[in-house]
């Protein structure tokens, strides 16, 4: 029986375009990863998992499990389904990581419990307190080398300073601020795969899910406290930084 996925429409036409082999990136805290070789990223994960836009969620970690230990076989994705040996998982519903609203609408209040320092990210305050500074003399030339200082800080498959990146990242986008096109191409080949296509995808409107409700409530002067709790639950500091990372975006608006 095939594995049901409910899948993000930001891998649409990955998803459902013409079979291509892929391989495994390697699995990380109830993710799986596949490189597909036109170079999309894809996660397969279990319920519960935090909303990635090139997610295809699983109905349950068993499932996520099988399709783990078959990771040794050919892998092919395409014609809206992943295949890894005889395991076969098939998109059969999906989801939409992308978020239309103003956000210079409603002013922003301080986040709920106040904003997390660099260094409780582990990260150098210069390059953060650089970044905010590039962002403020709109030019493209500081933001890009304010993200080079920034790009692959920290350890693990999103480093710290990266998830910083994606939040001002998904602020710019939104707002459709004029200097949104500068970070996607500024952290080409100095970070890690799936930094780079979260910061695309961000660059291209599919945002985390949980940065997606932080944004919605922005946009429409809500409540932040629920989706601000739920962006800093997001990994060990990711969440976090991502929420740093947003407003430094907020704040250049």
């Amino acid at each position: 029986m095939d594995i049901p996925l409910l899948a993000s429409t930001a891998i649409r036409r990955t998803l459902t375009g013409p079979l291509q082999p892929a391989r495994s990136l390697g699995s990380s805290n109830g993710a799986l990863y596949l490189m597909c070789e036109e170079g999309a990223l894809l996660a397969l994960l279990a319920p519960g998992a935090a909303r990635l836009p090139i997610a295809l969620f699983c109905g349950s970690a068993a499932e996520l499990h099988r399709l783990g230990a078959s990771v040794a076989a050919p892998i092919q994705v395409g014609r809206g389904r992943v295949t890894l040996g005889a395991v076969v998982a098939t998109a059969v519903r999906w989801w939409d990581p992308g978020v239309v609203v103003d956000l210079a609408a409603n002013p922003v209040a301080a986040p709920p419990g106040g904003m997390r320092t660099p260094g409780e990210l582990g990260l150098p305050t210069a390059p953060v307190e650089g970044l905010s500074a590039a962002l403020h003399t709109g030019e493209a030339p500081a933001l890009r080398a304010a993200a080079h200082r920034l790009a692959g800080l920290g350890p693990g498959l999103t480093p710290a300073g990266d998830d910083v990146l994606i939040g001002v990242q998904s602020v710019l986008t939104c707002s459709g601020h004029p200097l949104s096109a500068v970070l996607p191409d500024a952290v080409r080949g100095r970070t890690t795969e799936l930094s780079q296509a979260l910061l695309r995808c961000a660059g291209d409107g599919a945002y985390l899910g949980e940065v997606g409700a932080v944004l919605r409530a922005l946009g429409r002067g809500a409540d932040l406290d629920r989706p601000w709790a739920r962006l800093a639950a997001v990994g060990h500091t990711s969440g976090a930084a991502l929420g740093v990372g947003m407003l430094i975006g907020v704040a250049a608006l």
